[in-house]
């Protein structure tokens, strides 16, 4: 459900970009959600593996999908250190439904 290809061109199909964030600043994927008070449950099997052009460093490699305790119920998103201590996040488009 959650593996997807973009073949090189740098978009996470399905998923946006919302923000990158140093490990351990505050940082609300969705209001008054910090990713990093709460303990990141990763979900098996889900990885985003593709080379990624559209964060700001330009990173390559997986990114895994997670989820974490939102305020209507699970939230999953996919997190990535894309720097040393450097995170990009994305939320899924369908994150209103919590995918």
């Amino acid at each position: 459900m959650f593996r997807t290809r973009d073949e090189g061109r740098g978009v996470i199909t399905g998923w946006t970009f919302v923000g990158s964030s140093i490990e351990g600043r505050a940082f609300e994927i969705v209001p008054g959600v910090n990713v990093w008070s709460q303990k990141w449950r990763d979900v098996q099997g889900a990885t985003i593996a593709q080379r990624l052009d559209n964060i700001p460093y330009g990173s390559q490699g997986g990114f895994n999908v997670y989820e974490i305790d939102g305020p209507n119920g699970p939230l999953h998103f996919v997190a990535g250190e894309v720097s040393n201590q450097i995170y990009a996040f994305y939320l899924s488009d369908t994150s209103g439904q919590n995918c």
